[in-house]
């Protein structure tokens, strides 16, 4: 007995649009349910690996981020870009 005739015997809605949605959705011998399966493994793996890679580019840019030590004339603040031109607390020119 073949495995859709055994599902179909367990479940008495089986005929109809249900029944072959649930055949093409998990039945994996369908082309449709390995597309179906194979579209919803790749939507997963992209659910996990752009966020990653996201914050994995945000902490390469932050370790490159050069700070100066320069102090501030009118407010003594450090910790400012190493372009700045203008306090950043402040806005005082440096």
């Amino acid at each position: 007995m073949s495995r859709s005739a055994r599902a179909s015997e367990a479940r008495p809605d089986a005929g109809g649009w249900r029944g072959r949605l649930h055949e093409v959705i998990f039945e994996a011998e369908t082309p449709a349910g390995q597309a179906m399966a194979a579209l919803v493994m790749i939507t997963g793996y992209g659910i996990i690996a752009v966020p990653s890679g996201i914050v994995t580019v945000e902490i390469a840019q932050a370790a490159r981020k050069v700070v100066s030590t320069q102090a501030c004339p009118e407010c003594g603040s450090e910790g400012h870009d190493a372009d700045a031109v203008y306090c950043k607390y402040c806005a005082a020119k440096l």
